[in-house]
């Protein structure tokens, strides 16, 4: 990445670089810990972070290895994010600059020692040392197969001589979209736009390696991985714990909410609203279609012309189509003959779409967690649809029809 990072995913902008030497210490002068931060405010922190501070004895220096770091100041940052081309960066920092940064934003920081041999503690320093030289510290992000916490994982699975993988890998987990909707805890809008836009590669079980794409899960296998060091010693990978600082933010769920039934109110009223009449109403039926199809392109653009891999596939395009926004053409032709028609055989369409996401999904030639999405979209599309204005047509004839005559009063 070109230029200076001027906001950093795990530091501010005061906090000071420090300069790694390519030269090695030995492992006499030197201890490491690992370091796991909780949930911030903003939406890239809230599934935590993590580091390695390796700690130089003789000179009493900690430096702070992460590999979280971007900029939104860089250039083409917006672009190449919506294109799914996310340069990061690793870098040596001030750990004590990191640590008073991160207690100032009320996140639960938390140490491990790193019980290591003296080779291993020697490789960790060096492939930390390798990994900030700048020819080497810019890496493409993905948010579930290398981040920050994935190549921290993947360090110390080296040092472990690939124990760590060999541990973790026959542990059955939950799903990425599980994992992913719970970090999301702290922002409804959030969960539900995110559980929107990824797609089915999130959706098979996963295994404690995968899951250690959250810095929590790191310390947690870690914490119970004993391994056979090269000097044939055994020892628990992460030893003493020292908590820092506990959030007032409540803490990470188990499980995910249930959507379906707001979801599906929502849908109602929206189906209401697109029943309304007049200039109002048809002011509703535009920002509903605005509403239904910018996400729907979206989910498609991510599809068609992005390396966002986790949201290929994504069944939830069906039911939100955007062939729906050409619907804004009758709604704002006022003299349009038969507008009534055309805005139900358009939303025919997302109805038909609705109807194959089920298809695929039941069929099991998809496999997505897609049934809020289902509730939400069920009222508005068949209600907005060319079988729902029939349905409307019927009901408010019926309604206008007189009532049967009947006999006369008798006197």
């Amino acid at each position: 990445m070109a230029g200076i990072v001027k906001y950093f995913f795990s530091a501010p902008l005061f906090a000071v670089l420090t300069a790694v030497s390519v030269c090695p210490i030995f492992s006499d002068n030197l201890s490491a810990k690992l370091v796991i931060t909780g949930p911030g405010t903003q939406i890239y922190t809230y599934w935590g972070h993590i580091g390695i501070v390796i700690r130089n004895n003789d000179t009493g220096k900690d430096t702070f290895y992460d590999f979280g770091n971007f900029s939104f100041d860089s250039k083409n940052f917006y672009r190449d994010f919506m294109k799914g081309y996310m340069p990061y960066l690793a870098l040596g920092s001030s750990a004590d600059a990191y640590i008073s940064f991160t207690l100032s934003e009320d996140r639960t920081l938390t140490t491990y020692k790193l019980n290591l041999g003296n080779e291993e503690l020697e490789e960790l320093d060096a492939l930390l040392r390798w990994w900030v030289l700048p020819e080497n510290r810019v890496y493409l992000y993905n948010y579930f197969d290398k981040n920050c916490s994935t190549i921290i994982r993947d360090i110390l699975n080296q040092v472990t001589d690939a124990q760590l993988e060999a541990y973790t890998k026959p542990v059955p987990e939950r799903t990425y979209r599980h994992y992913a909707r719970i970090g999301a805890y702290l922002s409804l809008p959030t969960e539900v736009l995110l559980h929107y836009l990824i797609g089915p590669r999130t959706d098979r079980p996963i295994s404690g390696w995968e899951k250690m794409f959250i810095p929590s899960a790191v310390a947690d296998f870690a914490t119970s991985l004993e391994y056979t060091g090269r000097d044939g010693i055994k020892r628990t990978l992460l030893g003493e714990k020292t908590v820092l600082q506990t959030s007032s933010r409540p803490p990470v769920p188990d499980e995910t909410r249930i959507l379906w039934p707001y979801m599906l109110a929502f849908g109602i009223l929206l189906a209401a609203m697109w029943c309304i009449q007049g200039k109002f109403g048809m002011l509703m039926k535009a920002l509903i279609v605005i509403f239904i199809g910018i996400p729907g392109s979206f989910v498609g653009y991510v599809h068609l012309f992005t390396n966002h891999q986790y949201g290929y596939w994504n069944i939830n395009l069906w039911p939100s189509f955007p062939t729906i926004l050409l619907a804004l053409i009758p709604i704002f032709a006022v003299k349009m003959k038969n507008r009534e028609k055309i805005l139900a055989w358009l939303w025919t369409i997302n109805l038909a779409g609705l109807l194959i996401a089920v298809f695929l999904r039941l069929s099991g030639l998809i496999v997505q967690d897609a049934g809020a999405f289902w509730a939400f979209f069920t009222p508005l599309t068949f209600s907005a649809s060319y079988p729902g204005l029939l349905l409307r047509i019927k009901l408010q004839n019926k309604l206008r029809r007189p009532a049967n005559p009947t006999s006369q009063d008798q006197y």
